[in-house]
């Protein structure tokens, strides 16, 4: 395969509506300034050194992750690592080094804890109770849920690295997040580390791949959490030069934490946590690797549909549409509702009332 590292512009001429045709326009277009990074619109691509691209650029078939895409087949429940050491990278190995605040795309996976469920039992409980006239009263039940917090954020890692194996370091900051995989033909994944501070997924993932999920609990073990270096374009930085008396504390605690993520970071894996970094603060697809030379070159896109997925076990689980989730989340809440108001459990309304 013929690869380089700059920006290759095509398009399918004459096929209008061709779905490889690589976008036209700048995918720096497609980045956007958030409180600490980019937000990444669906159908960009980050590479190693920040530089964004059109996805279309590195694969075939490209398809957006939405709430409405098809099912997985199969989900299975592995437990994450307990001890926060990690087999680390050897000298042969390429060190593909992932952060991201979180994704910009959603699956059709969700989960939420028992916690969740008592309290959005009580929320509906409290609600019953208003007046039928209260403007702030729930008239629908489904409106304590929400789709978007509890399906799993995804991003997509398109490796193209063929001459090493490559030792995926995948990290991410906010909640639970789905690392969909996409390998180049020639690719191979010696290990993954994934450090997150939620529920850890991936999708597409040769499961004879060493994976070792560390979430929040192995990390506190560790006394860090995932943290990016400060940079000019976060808006946090450019509001901290604005009012520098106002945000010099959240400043220096910034980068209290980037310190010593970035020490522990190197002692655990040889490089620094910034160093040949993909990914933004939220993030649809990245880049492992070089950009395809030859459009000829790209490498088919793996969806969701009909993949295995692997994850950290969870307490509850709905793999399907939006009233799927909805359908079983609302079987385990209104029970509870009932119970609280005394009331037949068999009588369940749709309703706020």
């Amino acid at each position: 395969m013929r690869f380089k590292k700059g920006f290759a512009v095509a398009l399918c001429f004459g096929l209008l509506a061709c779905s490889d045709n690589v976008p036209s326009g700048d995918p720096q277009s497609g980045l956007k300034r958030d409180m600490r990074g980019y937000k990444a619109s669906p159908g960009v691509l980050v590479a190693e050194d920040g530089t964004p691209h059109w996805i279309q650029s590195a694969v075939t078939g490209y398809k957006e992750t939405t709430l409405d895409t098809d099912l997985p087949a199969k989900v299975v429940m592995q437990q994450p690592t307990a001890f926060c050491r990690f087999r680390k990278p050897n000298l042969g190995e390429y060190i593909g080094n992932v952060h991201v605040g979180t994704g910009n795309m959603h699956a059709p996976i969700y989960t939420w804890s028992k916690t969740k469920i008592r309290e959005r039992a009580q929320k509906l409980a409290e609600n019953a109770q208003k007046p039928a006239d209260d403007p702030r009263k729930i008239r629908v039940d489904t409106m304590v849920l929400s789709a978007k917090d509890d399906s799993f954020p995804v991003v997509d890692v398109v490796v193209t690295e063929t001459e090493k194996p490559v030792y995926l370091i995948l990290q991410n900051e906010f909640g639970k997040i789905l690392w969909n995989i996409h390998l180049a033909p020639g690719a191979r994944i010696s290990h993954v580390v994934a450090l997150g501070v939620g529920d850890i997924a991936f999708a597409n993932l040769d499961p004879e791949v060493p994976v070792e999920m560390a979430g929040a609990r192995t990390l506190r073990s560790c006394g860090v959490q995932p943290w990016r270096k400060m940079q000019d374009h976060w808006l946090f930085a450019r509001n901290a030069k604005e009012n520098p008396s106002l945000h010099e504390e959240p400043v220096a605690k910034n980068k209290a934490a980037y310190r010593k993520y970035d020490s522990w970071f190197k002692s655990a894996f040889g490089i620094r946590s910034e160093q040949n970094l993909a990914g933004v603060e939220r993030s649809t697809h990245v880049l492992v690797g070089p950009l395809p030379e030859d459009l000829d070159d790209r490498i088919p896109f793996r969806p969701l549909g009909g993949s295995l997925v692997i994850m950290t076990p969870v307490e509850n689980i709905a793999i399907a549409g939006k009233s799927g989730y909805e359908d079983k989340a609302m079987a385990q809440i209104r029970p509870l509702v009932d119970k609280a108001l005394g009331r037949d459990s068999t009588a369940n309304s749709n309703s706020g009332s």
